[in-house]
């Protein structure tokens, strides 16, 4: 009953995210995805000249260069190793979630959970953009699959906007239809949006809140 709600409640927005997402600030920490989106993205603040820490799963934490690290996603002690190497950070673009995840259904609680005990401190931050992508998070359509262990992640991010009032959280579902570029293009373009609406969902190419 509650999911037909939720998607009773969601409209399709009569425009898409402008392509202008020049983002501020200089320094983005990047999760990567097992699809390959964060190349796209990385790509995309480059050509901004941001300077762009990538961070993919693992076994253990590890770091490969300043700007490239590896680390156990349940693990709250790599978190913080991971926090005390790369200095202040200006947003982070978290994609491990996303289509073929970097973890099992039932592992993303305790990684939210570490993430969030670990980065505590940085979410305290005044100007500090978290954008969280996943899929079958949330219902928006009829025919949507939901997954329960996904849709965690979307009340953890409900919790963190209540948690750190300073913190810009921004949720974003998207499903498997959009292609790496377009996908991209749509995450820096909520993140650099004025708008108030901090969670949204892409289904094809509509944009629905």
């Amino acid at each position: 009953r509650l999911l037909r709600a939720r998607a009773a409640r969601a409209r399709v927005e009569d425009h898409l995210p402008p392509n202008n997402y020049e983002l501020s600030g200089e320094r983005f920490l990047l999760f990567t995805d097992e699809g390959g989106i964060w190349k796209q993205v990385e790509k995309e603040l480059i050509k901004q000249h941001k300077t762009v820490i990538k961070v993919s799963a693992a076994k253990q934490y590890s770091k490969l260069t300043d700007t490239d690290y590896e680390l156990n996603l349940k693990n709250q002690d790599d978190y913080r190793q991971l926090k005390n190497s790369t200095g202040k950070l200006h947003g982070i673009i978290h994609l491990s979630y996303l289509w073929k995840s970097n973890i099992s259904s039932d592992e993303y609680i305790d990684a939210q959970f570490a993430f969030q005990r670990a980065f505590s401190d940085v979410f305290s931050n005044k100007g500090l953009v978290l954008a969280i992508v996943a899929d079958k998070s949330v219902k928006v359509l009829e025919n949507d699959d939901l997954d329960p262990y996904k849709h965690t992640i979307h009340t953890f991010q409900k919790n963190l906007i209540v948690d750190y009032p300073l913190l810009n959280v921004l949720s974003i579902d998207m499903d498997q239809t959009i292609d790496e570029e377009r996908a991209a293009g749509y995450i820096l373009s909520e993140m650099k949006s004025d708008s108030v609406v901090k969670f949204v969902s892409f289904r094809g190419h509509k944009r629905f809140i």
